[in-house]
């Protein structure tokens, strides 16, 4: 992303695709996805200030429900996911909507 941080963002994989090499010394195979990010919420206090509000969805992290825009970093090595994760539901914090998101904390193979 354009700020040189390094971060865990979730995101919408839109689709898994394998990408062949052909090189002098043979074929490589990648497994890769092409996933949609979401903007993240424009303070930790946003992003994890829910937790002290609502106990049953201590384990989430609001994030906004709009997507960064699609460029290379859109595509990604399948190994290079940390996890699955799921949206909870939208809370609202003042005027803004934000999506409610819980990492399931396993592993992702394909």
């Amino acid at each position: 992303f354009s700020d040189e941080t390094i971060d865990i963002y979730p995101g919408e994989v839109q689709y898994y695709f394998e990408h062949t090499l052909r090189l002098p010394e043979g074929s490589r195979t990648h497994l890769l996805a092409y996933v949609k990010w979401y903007k993240n919420a424009p303070s930790s206090d946003i992003r994890f200030k829910h937790r002290f509000i609502e106990p049953e969805l201590s384990n989430t992290e609001l994030w906004k429900g709009e997507y960064y825009e699609e460029g290379c970093d859109s595509l990604i090595a399948v190994h290079r996911i940390l996890c699955r994760a799921t949206k909870i539901r939208n809370i609202r914090v003042g005027k803004q909507n934000y999506i409610s998101i819980m990492p399931l904390n396993r592993k992702f193979n394909l």
